[in-house]
């Protein structure tokens, strides 16, 4: 907030992880100190609830967005947000969300949407074992990954009954382990592009299970492998992935849940080897015949992850 660059009329917006505004400071020449003005505490969709200094005022609220004080709407550059009903004013253009005008997917707490397109996830959670089979524990982190050495925030797509589709990133396409992934369908114009969205939430082009990396062109990294289906009956067992390219992917983690399958089963996927995992994803038959909307490689690949010691995570 500058008015003339007069050092003592300029105030500072101090952010947290998830980019909220939290502090207002200002410098004072005089003493060459700066002192926070003004301290600002939200409820979890962005409403002021406290303030120390209401009177000092900041064209940027909430998630560093302007905001309009006279509408009390947050503009967030493809859509303006209300955040005393934790809505968007409009549908979202990119289709991420089965609710269009949900704000960050209902969870704010750890996500953020800064530009109304992506929903961002800076948090992350880190699976303990637990005492209880079936049943692992996970502490949600609240802090991005790369304070820990990790991915930046993960760019949410969408969403599945292991968890959320994240965007790629750009250096490491995801962490070593193992991942649902897929390689999307691609759209042309309006028509094409709403056709592309049904597909892709059907699973996309192709989606599968990988483990390893692969390079910032898709490529597999040496040790890299994968598996998925294409077709078949019931009985069937998954092929060689031999495409990857990945447009999306979300981790799975090794947790309380037994493997089913091969020579590790019986094993809680906490305590068997990558190896194990491996044998028993292979060895997982399609549970029904193939069917593009009925039964489809995304289906087989959630199940052959649960069959085999895999949570999202």
């Amino acid at each position: 907030d500058v008015d003339g660059g007069t050092p003592e009329l300029v105030k500072w917006t101090l952010t947290d992880h998830l980019n909220t505004v939290r502090d207002m400071a200002r410098y004072d020449s005089e003493t060459d100190t700066t002192t926070v003005v003004n301290h600002l505490v939200y409820d979890a969709y962005g409403n002021v609830t406290a303030e120390t200094n209401s009177a000092v005022e900041s064209l940027f609220l909430f998630t560093a967005r302007p905001f309009d004080p006279d509408t009390a709407l947050q503009n967030n550059l493809n859509r303006w947000y209300d955040p005393s009903v934790g809505r968007w004013l409009s549908e979202d253009t990119a289709q991420a969300d089965i609710n269009l005008y949900r704000y960050a997917g209902n969870y704010p707490v750890f996500s953020t949407d800064p530009h109304g397109l992506r929903l961002v996830q800076c948090a992350y959670y880190d699976a303990t074992p637990s005492e209880v089979p079936q049943q692992p524990v996970y502490k949600l982190i609240q802090v991005p990954d790369t304070w820990n050495g990790g991915d930046p925030c993960k760019i949410v797509l969408g969403s599945s009954i292991f968890g959320y589709w994240y965007e790629v990133p750009l250096k490491s396409k995801y962490r070593p382990g193992f991942n649902i992934c897929r390689r999307d369908i691609q759209g042309g114009n309006c028509c094409d592009d709403l056709a592309a969205a049904i597909g892709n939430c059907c699973g996309g082009a192709h989606t599968y299970i990988q483990f390893g990396e692969v390079d910032a062109n898709g490529n597999p990294l040496p040790g890299t492998w994968g598996l998925g289906i294409g077709g078949g009956s019931a009985g069937t067992l998954p092929l060689p992935e031999l495409h990857f390219h990945p447009d999306s992917c979300f981790d799975l983690t090794a947790c309380n849940a037994p493997l089913k399958y091969g020579k590790g089963a019986g094993k809680i996927g906490a305590k068997a080897t990558d190896d194990e995992i491996k044998d028993c994803l292979s060895k997982v038959p399609m549970s029904k015949p193939y069917g593009m909307t009925s039964y489809n490689c995304k289906d087989w690949a959630e199940e052959a992850a649960a069959a085999c010691g895999l949570c999202g995570g």
